[in-house]
Formats: structure tokens, sequence, C-alpha cells
């Protein structure tokens, strides 16, 4: 049986702003301004697992200590069951629902997801009567969210590996040229493009096709993260080049 792998870097991937959400966190003195707290909705943390360890991976269960709430959180890992846990106390609205929610957003954090978003830093914003954020404010905490997202991408993407020589003997290991390319002078030719090629720099279509590409091959477990990624781009450009081929 295909060991059950983590894609820890998808877990920790950055939401979109739409799913980026803002709630009141602590007040100034006079009750007028607040600093504001960007939170994920516990739906799309469900998606999110779901989708990157699928839904038959993962399972959660909760129980009480000391007046909190406790999720476990358990993801299956080469057939064996890992659990992560964290509480929370009852919140101001829906008491135990928002204990609830909050214990699995936080067991969820340390598998990270959403870990992010305690990284982010945010200006004072003004309050209405009802201690609600200003309509007014949220283009300005929008505007920071995204280049805050930014940041982090480039961040996680410069950690990655860039492809090397070696990157390029576990791709013609793995795979057979003729699959993809017309000749072998047409791999050869984009096997030498995409040396040195840093891995941050895959887009989010070829991000997809690599997504898909690892859920129908059985043996994907047995190559380093640059070669998976230097493999798809190479089978991203062949598809560009074979249908501009004249055979």
């Amino acid at each position: 049986m295909t060991e059950q792998l983590i894609d820890l870097a998808g877990l920790s991937a950055p939401f979109s702003p739409a799913q980026t959400h803002w709630r009141v966190g602590s007040l100034t003195k006079k009750k007028d301004k607040c600093m504001p707290l960007a939170y994920i909705d516990a739906r799309d943390v469900m998606d999110r697992l779901d989708n990157v360890v699928g839904p038959e991976n993962w399972q959660c269960r909760y129980s009480h200590a000391s007046n909190k709430t406790v999720c476990e959180i358990g993801i299956r890992i080469r057939e064996e069951w890992v659990w992560k846990s964290n509480g929370a106390g009852d919140t101001d609205i829906e008491a135990s629902k928002g204990a609830l929610s909050d214990a699995f957003k936080r067991a969820a954090v340390l598998w990270g997801v959403g870990r992010y978003l305690y990284g982010l830093s945010t200006p004072w914003v003004p309050v209405n009567q009802y201690k609600q954020i200003e309509e007014s404010a949220y283009k300005t905490l929008d505007a920071c969210l995204l280049q805050f997202v930014g940041r982090v991408s480039k961040e996680a993407a410069a950690k990655r590996p860039p492809i090397t020589n070696d990157t390029i003997k576990d791709i013609l290991s793995v795979v057979s040229p003729m699959t993809a390319f017309p000749t072998d002078d047409i791999f050869r030719s984009w096997v030498e493009k995409l040396k040195g090629r840093a891995i941050g720099a895959l887009n989010q279509d070829e991000g997809a096709k690599l997504l898909e590409f690892l859920k129908t091959t059985p043996n994907h477990e047995e190559w380093g993260v640059s070669a998976v990624d230097a493999l798809e781009f190479v089978l991203a450009e062949a598809a560009k080049s074979a249908a501009s081929a004249p055979y």
C-alpha cells in the first residue's frame, strides 16, 4: 500500500483574502479604536484539510480540561494516526459552539493551518458605537493583508531548494522523456532551461498540475521535492512544445 505523506506546505499555505475575516481585538482607552485580528472560518479549515490530506485521512475529537474545550485533530500518516490538540474557553457569542470552533481552529494551527496569521501586524483602526470595525477601515486592512501574504509567500519560496544537475538526474530516472516530448532533443533543451530555476518561480497553474500529477502517480514518494516540482515544470513546458510542434 502506498504510504500517505503530508503536504505541509499545502496545509500552511495562506488562504485567499476572501476567506480571511476580521474581528475586534484590543481597544484603546477611549474605546474608539481597536487592534484588528484576522481569522479563518472553521469551515474553510475543514476544506483545507479535505483538499490537502483527503477527507478520509483526518478526523477530530473533543474533550474537556480545566473548564476548557479541547479539540484533537488526527491525520493519518503512513497508516498511523498522529494527533495534535489545543483548547479554548467559551466565547461571548454562542459560548459552547464558539468554544468548539475555536478549539478546532487552534488545533489546526498546530498542523500549520492559518499559523501565518500570527505574524500579521495591523494598524489601529476606528470602531463604531457598537464596538464594530468601521467599514472605512476594511480597505486599509485588506491592503495590509495582501502585502503580508505576498511577503509570506516569497519567504516560503526562498526556502525551497534550487533545481540542480542532481535534480535532472532524478527526473530522468523516473520519467520517460518521450511520453511527454516529441523528441529527446526537445526534452533536453527544456532540461537545460530548467537548471538553476528557483522552485518558488512555479506559477499557480503549474502547482495545480503538480497536485493532480501526484494524485495519479504511485511512486512519487520516492522523489525529492525539487525533483517533483522540476518534473512538473518540464511536463508543463512539454505540453506547450507539443502543441506547437509540427509533428
